[in-house]
């Protein structure tokens, strides 16, 4: 897997987020793993690279995008 360095800077001045294990619906009997993250007006990206799933609540931001 190819990581991605975070600065310092970044790691002290970012919101704490939560992880959560939730079961899935009656349609999805999977278990999977769920992300809370504050969002906050910043430039600033995280990419996490081995993310098996995305989702950003304004896609007009992205030049090419398909659906899983």
């Amino acid at each position: 897997k190819n990581q991605i360095g975070v600065p310092e800077s970044i790691k002290q001045n970012a919101p704490k987020a939560e992880s959560s294990t939730a079961k899935g619906s009656k349609f999805d009997k999977k278990k999977g793993k769920a992300l809370v993250a504050k969002v906050t007006p910043s430039s600033t990206w995280i990419i996490d690279s081995g993310a098996s799933h995305h989702m950003d609540s304004l896609h007009v931001e992205f030049s090419n995008i398909e659906p899983c």
